[in-house]
């Protein structure tokens, strides 16, 4: 009775000393297994105010711009400026031959005044009831379009005197002294250059952020460090119907002279400031076509989370789907992380204030050279 007492104790502890062991061995082998936590930083999504840069392209034109055409025909006796020059408003730029114009009027003057003296004489003879009332008021008559006729051939003799309209510059010469041109012949340009006009064609979705008034910055490639600031002069009274854009004028200040007409600008202004949600590029990766953020849920776990993008700012990228704001992601150390995996957050070490450590990125980095 006593020996069969002894086996079954012995049985019992057998069966203990085994569960214990087998017990050990499986938390030991839980230990080796588990997933260690990845140390990461994190930022917390937020929303920014961002204004939307517009941008459009436009060819220059001098504010004040025209062609030196005659209204008449005739010989080319005087050319009195040089290509390229300024000129005031008055100048004159080039005279044709008036002789044959001065002689018409000369004409016409000598008949005008043998007609005023008629009507003198008339006038005394009308006192003395020589002539009637009706022939005085015929002679008036004739002296009136006689005045009338010389004022225009004073008209078109000015014709023949070519003179600058505003201030400006003179473009190239077309023609030459002793040349015989016809009305309407081009002879050479002037521009005002001091201000110029750019004209450019906006998308309609803007009319409501386009006011007169707002500032813009223009650049040509021909001086790639100059920035040319103007502002909003006017916008069209009209909106395009084929390619639904408007057409906005800005005038550019060209006190230096660098601008010219023709030139291709490239235009930006703000446009309208919305409200969107941002994060770093750094915590941005890419499968495919798509992307994706690890947020960090309550249970300090990295969740991967396809989002919609809509653009950069800076250093940030505007998400428009996908995250809330609010939400926890992972900033720093993201390519160490795989979806699920627990993650340790800390503070990224400024390198100026604590020497010898190695932030998340810089430990991060060398692990996957030494991977790779």
């Amino acid at each position: 009775m006593c020996l069969r007492k002894l086996l079954l104790v012995v049985v019992f502890a057998m069966r203990w000393s085994v569960f214990f062991s087998v017990g050990s061995w499986a938390t030991e082998k839980m230990e080796i297994h588990a997933v260690p936590s990845v140390i990461v930083t994190a930022v917390l999504t937020e929303s920014q105010s961002i204004s939307r840069s517009i941008e459009a392209m436009g060819f220059l034109k001098a504010n004040q711009s025209v062609d030196i055409t005659p209204q008449i025909d005739g010989r080319i006796i005087n050319i009195p400026v040089k290509d390229s020059q300024q000129v005031q408003a008055g100048d004159t730029l080039v005279v044709l031959d008036q002789r044959e114009q001065k002689a018409r009027m000369e004409e016409v003057q000598i008949s005008l005044s043998d007609a005023e003296r008629q009507l003198d004489y008339m006038e005394k003879l009308l006192k003395k009831h020589a002539i009637s009332l009706d022939e005085l008021e015929a002679q008036k008559a004739k002296v009136n379009g006689l005045y009338a006729s010389l004022q225009a051939e004073k008209t078109v003799l000015d014709y023949y005197t070519l003179k600058a309209p505003f201030d400006g510059k003179i473009g190239f010469y077309d023609v030459s002294q002793g040349a015989l041109i016809n009305s309407g012949t081009f002879i050479t340009t002037l521009d005002d250059l001091s201000t110029m006009r750019l004209d450019i064609d906006l998308p309609e979705q803007y009319l409501g952020s386009i006011q007169e008034g707002v500032t813009i910055e223009a650049y040509n490639s021909a001086w790639p460090d100059d920035v040319f600031e103007g502002t909003v002069a006017s916008l069209d009274s009209r909106v395009d119907s084929t390619t639904l854009t408007f057409r906005t004028r800005v005038i550019l200040d060209n006190i230096e002279g660098h601008l010219k007409p023709g030139m291709l600008m490239r235009a930006n202004m703000d446009g309208p400031t919305i409200e969107t949600l941002v994060v770093p590029v750094r915590s941005v990766l890419f499968d495919g076509n798509r992307c994706y953020v690890y947020a960090i849920d309550d249970q300090d776990k990295a969740v991967k989370r396809y989002i919609k993008t809509s653009g950069t700012v800076d250093n940030m990228i505007k998400v428009s789907s996908g995250l809330n704001e609010g939400e926890m992601i992972v900033d720093r150390g993201v390519v160490k992380i795989s979806d699920g995996q627990v993650v340790t957050i800390t503070e990224p070490i400024d390198h100026s204030e604590v020497e010898g450590i190695s932030s998340v990125d810089d430990k991060a980095d060398t692990e996957d050279k030494g991977e790779a």
